[in-house]
C-alpha cells in the first residue's frame, strides 16, 4: 500500500512524489512565499542518528554556491519530527541517458562543454574541502540550454574536518566509476573525484567505459589492476590534449593524476566546445532510443521528437538501482550479476573495513566479563575471550563494531536470532546486549575449542571423505538456519570451527545474515552486500540472497578443500570446474561442484538439504572423520599442570587429542627427586599409566601410537621408562627442558621403531637445568648442549630461552605442533638392545648433608616439645 502524500511539508506545497527510496522521498513541490518550484527530500528513517547524518549532508550542500551545482534553499522538520531538506528543482536530462542515446560517444566540442561545466563544479567544491565521491553520468542533469548540473553530494565527506558519520574504511559509490583507492576502502580526497570523472570523460566520448566485465569480480579486478585501452581507440580523431588529460585522471597512482579540478577545467577550457541540443534526442535506429522512450513518465517536445523525460533531481535523491555492497579487496568466487538498467550503487565494506583505530580492550572489565584476549577481529565486531564470574566459565564476547543506532540495532538484531538456534553445529548465543557498559553492544557466545578450517587446512592434509564430512557437518547447522527463514550470508572457512577427533564442526554466527524474505526487518540493510567475494554467490552483488545464496558458498568452500586451491579470480561467465585436480575427483563430486557453483541460483541444488544428500554417499559412516593423534603432555616439577592446560587448547585447535588428566603426577617436590626409590616408583607409574591409557585401550597399535611432549622431569621419566619398557610405543616424542644425558641412545630407540621421530628444543637459562646434572645420578646436560646422537628423525633446534617461553601459544603454534602434525611412514617395531647409559657417580656428600638437614630439623622439633 503506497504511503499518503502529505499535502504540506513545512511551509511548501506538496505537488508530487519524484522519487522513493530505502532512506528517503523526494516530492517536487513549490514555495508559496516566491512561486518557485522546488524538489524537497523527507527523511524515511527518524532516529537521531540518521537525522543527524541527513542535516549534516545539507550542510555539505548548503556551502556550494556554484550555477553547475543543484542549490539548497532551506532544510527543517515535518510536524512529525521527520528532517528534510528543500533543494533546486533541476529540470533537466539524465547525462546517462543520453550517453545511452550515443552509443559512439557524443561530439568532442559538445562533451568538452559538458565536461568543462561538470569540472568547474567539482573544482568549485574541492575548494571549500567537500569531495564528492560519485561522480557519474546519473548525477548529472543537462538542461535544454546546455548548462550540466552536478547532483547528489550526499556521500560527500568534509576534508580534513573531524567526522566519524562517513568512516575511513568504507567505500562507497558507483563502482564502474570508482576509483582503486575507493575500490581497496582506503581514504578518499580529490583524487577520487578526478578519477571518476576520467570514467565519465571517457565514456561521454567515446559510449564505452574504460573498463566493464561479465561480473562485478572481473570489474574489481581491471580497476585494480589493467590499464585501460586508450580513449583514442574509440574515437581517433579526439584532440591528443584531451586524450592525455583523460589517461592522466585514469592512472592507478594519485600522484600520478592531475592535482586539482582546476588544472583539468583549464585543459577543457583550452579546447574547443560549444553546446547543441540535437544530443538531447536519441538518434532514429539507436538501438537504445526504444528502451529509453518506452521509459517515459511524461514527454516533452524537443526538436521534435519525444525523448527521455526530464529528469527532476535533487542531490541524494534515491534511484531505483540497487544498492550494492562488495568488499575492500578482490579475492576470488563471484560470478556474473544478472544485468541492470544503470550501474547500481556502491558502498562496499570488506577486510579493511574494520576501524583501524577501533581499540584492543584486552585486560578491561565490560560490565561483568573480564576481557582476557582478543581472539578474533571481524567486519562487525571483534571477539575476546572473556571470564564470566557469574557462570564460572570463559565465554565469547563480540564487542560490535557499529557506532550508530541504525547499523547497531541490525547487527544485534542477528544476535538476537542466534539465540533462538540450538544445534550441536551452531555456536551458542548466550546473551545479546545492546549499549552494554558504554560500548556499541556485545553478544556473549560460547567458547569453542577448535581451529577455524583455513587454518586447519593449512596445517595438515584433509583426504576427501574428512573434507566432505565437514561440510557435511555446515549443511546441517544450515538446514537449521535456514528453517527459520534466515540466510547466514558468510559461510566462509574462518567462519567454521573444527575441533575433536571427529572433526566436528561449530559454524559461527554472521554479522550479516538476514531473513530471506526482504520485507522481513533484515540484520544488514536489502540491497547491501557486505562479505567476501572468493564465496559470495553473483546474486548478492545486486543485493538479492537466499537459500541457494548460502548453497553456493558451501561448494565454494567444498572447492578449496578437495582442490587445495581457491576458485579462480577473476571468474569469466562461462567458467566451469575442470582440470587435473578435478580429474582425479569422483564424477559424483564433480557433479556437485559444477551444479552448486552455477551462476543462476535456479541451476544450483535446490536446498541446503538436497546438496547434504548428494554428499552423503562420499562420506559414508565408517570414512566420515578419522580419530586424530593422541598426545601426551607429561610436565616437568616446577611447572606443575599450568602448561599443560594451555598445551591441551593449542592440540585441540589442530585436531590433536591432548591427555593430560591422568598425567598429571601431582606433588613431588625436589627433595623427592634425589630419592631414588621417589624416582623409580615414577617410572613405573609412567608405565602403568601407558597400559591403562592405551595398551588396554586398543590405541597403541603401530599406526595409532600415542605421541608425547616432555619438559624438565617428565623427560626423565619418559628416558628411563623407555630403557626398562622396551613395549612402550610412541609416535612422536618432543622434549624440551631435558635433564637426560647428552649421551642418551635416541638413535638405537628410533631405530628398533620404539619411538618414530624425536625433537629436542635446548639452550634453555634454566639454573635447573644445569644443576640437576650435578646431583642426580643418571641425568645430565641435554637441555643445555643438546644430544650426541645422530639420525635422520631426530632433529633439534637450539633457543636461549628462559623457562617459560617454551610455554608459549605462539612457540606452540609454530614449533610444536608442524612437528607433532607431520606425516611420517612408520618404521616397524623390532627387537634390538638398547645401550644405556653410563651412570654418574653417586653425589654421597650431598646425601650427607641432606641427612645433617633433615637431623637438625628432628633436633629443633624435639626442642620444641
Amino acid at each position: 500500500m503506497a504511503e499518503a502524500q502529505p499535502q504540506r511539508i513545512g511551509r511548501y506545497e506538496v505537488e508530487g512524489v519524484l522519487g522513493r527510496g530505502g532512506t528517503s522521498t523526494v516530492y517536487r513541490g513549490s514555495d508559496p512565499q516566491i512561486g518557485r518550484t522546488v524538489a524537497i527530500k523527507v527523511l524515511a528513517e527518524q532516529d537521531d542518528d540518521s537525522a543527524q547524518r541527513f542535516l549534516i549532508e545539507m550542510q555539505v550542500l548548503g556551502r556550494l554556491n556554484h550555477p553547475n551545482i543543484a542549490a539548497v534553499f532551506d532544510a527543517g522538520r515535518t510536524e512529525d519530527g521527520q528532517v528534510f531538506v528543500v533543494q533546486e528543482f533541476v529540470d533537466g536530462l539524465d547525462l546517462g541517458r543520453i550517453i545511452a542515446a550515443h552509443p559512439q560517444g557524443l561530439p568532442s566540442a559538445v562533451a568538452t562543454g559538458l565536461l568543462l561545466q561538470i569540472a568547474q563544479a567539482l573544482a568549485h567544491a574541492h575548494e571549500r574541502g567537500i569531495v564528492h565521491r560519485d561522480v557519474k553520468p546519473s548525477n548529472v542533469a543537462v538542461l535544454v540550454d546546455g548548462k550540466a548540473k552536478l547532483l547528489d553530494f550526499g556521500i560527500a565527506r568534509i576534508v580534513q574536518e573531524p567526522s566519524d558519520r562517513t568512516q575511513v574504511g568504507t567505500m562507497v559509490g558507483t563502482p564502474h566509476y570508482m576509483s582503486p583507492e575507493q575500490m581497496m576502502g582506503e581514504q578518499v580526497g580529490v583524487g577520487a573525484d578526478i578519477y571518476s570523472f576520467g570514467v565519465l570523460a571517457y565514456e561521454l566520448l567515446s559510449g564505452h567505459r574504460p573498463f566493464g566485465g561479465s561480473n562485478m569480480s572481473v570489474l574489481i579486478y581491471k580497476i585494480l589492476n589493467d590499464k585501460p585501452e586508450p580513449v583514442s581507440k574509440w574515437v581517433p580523431s579526439l584532440p591528443s590534449a584531451l586524450v592525455g588529460l583523460i589517461d592522466a585522471c585514469l592512472e592507478k597512482a594519485i600522484d600520478r593524476r592531475p592535482t586539482t579540478m582546476s588544472e583539468v577545467a583549464e585543459v577543457l577550457e583550452s579546447l574547443e566546445h560549444h553546446w547543441d541540443a540535437s544530443v538531447l534526442v536519441a538518434p532514429l535506429g539507436s538501438p537504445r532510443a526504444d528502451d529509453l522512450i518506452s521509459e517515459s513518465h511524461a514527454t516533452r517536445t524537443l526538436t521534435g521528437l519525444a525523448p527521455p523525460p526530464p529528469t527532476a533531481t535533487l542531490a541524494g535523491a534515491p534511484v531505483p538501482d540497487p544498492t550494492i555492497v562488495g568488499p575492500a579487496q578482490p579475492p576470488a568466487g563471484t560470478t556474473r550479476a544478472p544485468p541492470v538498467p544503470h550501474p547500481p550503487t556502491f558502498e562496499a565494506t570488506g577486510t579493511r573495513a574494520i576501524r583501524a583505530d577501533w581499540r584492543d580492550l584486552t585486560g578491561k572489565t565490560v560490565g561483568r566479563f573480564v576481557l582476557h584476549e582478543r581472539i578474533a577481529r571481524g567486519q562487525s565486531g571483534d571477539l575476546y575471550k572473556a571470564w564470566d564470574p557469574s557462570r564460572g566459565e570463559l565465554v565469547g564476547v563480540k564487542v560490535v563494531h557499529a557506532n550508530d543506532a541504525d547499523a547497531r540495532q541490525r547487527l544485534l538484531r542477528g544476535g538476537r536470532i542466534w539465540l533462538k538456534l540450538n544445534h550441536p553445529h551452531i555456536v551458542r548465543v548466550i546473551e545479546v546486549h545492546p549499549d552494554y557498559d558504554g560500548l556499541p553492544g556485545v553478544i556473549v557466545s560460547e567458547i569453542i575449542d577448535g581451529i577455524n578450517l583455513d587454518e586447519l587446512a593449512a596445517q595438515r592434509h584433509l583426504s576427501l571423505a574428512q573434507s566432505v564430512w565437514i561440510v557435511m557437518q555446515v549443511c546441517e547447522a544450515l538446514g537449521v538456519i535456514h528453517a527459520l527463514g534466515v540466510v547466514h550470508r558468510e559461510v566462509k572457512p574462518r567462519n567454521i570451527l573444527v575441533s575433536g577427533d571427529d572433526l566436528h564442526v561449530t559454524l559461527l554466527d554472521s554479522g550479516i545474515a538476514r531473513h530471506a524474505n526482504p520485507e522481513v526487518d533484515a540484520f544488514t540493510k536489502v540491497g547491501v552486500f557486505v562479505g567476501d567475494l572468493t564465496y559470495a554467490a553473483p546474486e548478492m552483488a545486486v543485493g538479492r540472497s537466499d537459500q541457494r545464496t548460502d548453497v553456493y558458498a558451501v561448494v565454494a568452500v567444498l572447492y578449496e578443500l578437495v582442490t587445495q586451491s581457491k576458485l579462480p579470480f577473476p571468474m569469466e561467465s562461462d567458467w566451469q570446474p575442470t582440470g587435473a585436480a578435478l580429474d582425479a575427483l569422483p564424477a559424483r563430486l564433480r557433479a556437485v561442484l559444477a551444479r552448486g557453483l552455477q551462476m543462476s541460483p535456479a541451476a544450483r541444488f535446490n536446498s541446503i538439504g538436497e546438496l547434504h544428500d548428494q554428499l552423503r554417499p562420499l562420506a559414508p559412516d565408517r570414512q566420515r572423520a578419522s580419530k586424530s593423534r593422541a598426545v601426551v603432555a607429561l610436565h616437568g616439577i616446577r611447572t606443575q599442570a599450568a602448561w599443560q592446560r594451555a598445551f591441551s587448547e593449542v592440540a585441540g585447535r589442530s585436531s590433536l587429542a591432548a591427555h593430560v588428566d591422568r598425567w598429571n603426577f601431582g606433588y613431588f617436590s625436589v627433595f623427592r627427586f634425589l630419592m631414588p626409590w621417589a624416582r623409580l616408583a615414577k617410572v613405573r607409574w609412567f608405565r602403568t599409566t601407558y597400559q591403562q591409557e592405551f595398551r588396554e585401550a586398543g590405541t597403541a597399535a603401530a599406526t595409532e601410537r600415542p605421541s608425547i611432549v616432555a619438559h624438565s622431569f617428565g623427560t626423565y621419566i619418559l628416558g628411563n621408562a623407555l630403557l626398562r619398557y622396551p613395549y612402550l610405543r610412541f609416535d612422536k616424542v618432543l622434549l624440551c627442558g631435558s635433564i637426560l644425558p647428552r649421551s642418551f641412545p635416541w638413535d638405537q630407540i628410533v631405530e628398533r621403531g620404539q619411538v618414530q621421530a624425536l625433537r629436542n628444543e635446548y639452550g634453555s637459562h634454566d639454573v635447573w637445568t644445569r644443576a640437576v646434572a650435578w646431583v642426580v645420578p643418571g641425568t645430565g646436560p641435554s637441555g643445555l648442549l643438546g644430544f650426541t646422537a645422530q639420525h635422520a628423525r631426530i632433529e633439534q633446534e637450539r633457543f636461549t630461552f628462559e623457562h617459560s617461553e617454551y610455554f608459549e601459544r605462539g612457540h606452540m603454534d609454530n614449533r610444536w605442533l608442524p612437528f607433532l602434525t607431520a606425516e611420517i611412514e612408520q618404521r616397524p617395531a623390532r627387537d634390538s638392545d638398547v645401550t644405556a647409559p653410563p651412570e654418574e657417580a653417586r653425589p654421597w656428600v650431598l646425601y650427607v648433608i641432606y641427612m645433617i638437614l633433615m637431623a637438625a630439623a628432628a633436633a629443633a622439633w624435639l626442642a620444641l616439645r
